[in-house]
């Protein structure tokens, strides 16, 4: 079983790892009109990063329901409103 918990938070850590290196490459790979959409792109992949470490690093996904739908609405409320100010400004 500790195997199997192991080979399972490897394989999340090296989708966080891979989630950077396409993050990093949207950015750096657009042109400067573009890059409004690029940082946006970006800062989603980064919110989903995030879930991820909550749900999988520290285990908020075997938490009580309350608690993981406090932590999902956060993610979600705080990305919209990031983004949301980036767009507005």
């Amino acid at each position: 079983m500790a195997d199997l918990v192991r080979r399972k938070i490897t394989a999340i850590w090296l989708l966080l790892v891979l989630a950077t290196v396409l993050s990093w490459e949207t950015v750096h790979g657009f042109s400067t009109a573009d890059l409004r959409i690029a940082a946006s792109a970006a800062m989603i992949v980064a919110f989903i990063k995030v879930r991820f470490v909550m749900l999988h690093f520290m285990e908020i996904d075997s938490a009580p329901l309350p608690l993981r739908f406090f932590c999902e609405a956060w993610i979600v409320l705080v990305c919209a409103g990031i983004l949301g100010l980036y767009w507005v400004a």
